[in-house]
């Protein structure tokens, strides 16, 4: 059973874990790359550093959510709807996003919009070199495109963490249970959005 998570919950991963989390960053980067992929991440950080910012963050996310941390190696294109998130929270896909900066936003890059319909984004900080991650909330695609930025790389879209939500905040973005009629079910093992 998933539990629920809350702004401020904390994974620090072990030397195993953190081993493991380098490795499948490090395929990645290679497979990326060895397929043509370029490195389109926003920022100054190199592939590597930040992908494995970025599976630390998702293997840390599922581990407090009680969830696997998804080890696909293959690119995957959002572009061609071959992205289905990084793990799933009570039955919708999760796009995780991790940074290394304390102030860090929430960063979506535009070539998401409009292909992440039922997609909910979640912020995870990587707060030293253990490393710790932290919880920042949540947003869902139509909020994060109120938020158009250019961070020194290029248009993007960008939220603050004080403008993240938690989980039964997300009624604030009108994802509704058909079934049951309320906002955010949480008797709903599948929700949908309205």
């Amino acid at each position: 059973m998933q539990r629920f998570i809350s702004i401020g919950d904390a994974y620090s991963l072990t030397e195993a874990e953190k081993e493991r989390v380098k490795a499948v960053a490090r395929a990645r980067t290679t497979s990326n790359r060895g397929a043509g992929v370029n490195d389109a991440g926003i920022g100054p950080s190199s592939g590597v550093s930040k992908d494995m910012i970025g599976c630390g963050a998702e293997f840390a996310f599922a581990h407090l959510i009680q969830s696997n941390f998804d080890e696909t190696i293959e690119p995957r294109s959002v572009a061609r709807g071959e992205d289905e998130g990084d793990t799933a929270y009570r039955g919708i896909k999760i796009d995780v996003k991790g940074t290394h900066y304390p102030n860090g936003k929430l960063v979506v890059a535009p070539w998401h919009q409009g292909r992440d319909q039922g997609t909910i984004y979640a912020l995870m900080i990587m707060t030293d070199r253990t490393p710790t991650f932290v919880f920042k909330g949540f947003a869902l695609p139509n909020f994060v495109y109120q938020f158009p930025s250019d961070l020194g790389h290029g248009p993007t879209f960008a939220v603050p963490q004080e403008r993240l939500a938690e989980w039964w905040h997300l009624d604030a973005f009108n994802p509704r249970c058909q079934e049951h009629e309320i906002i955010v079910c949480l008797d709903c093992s599948d929700p949908h959005f309205g």
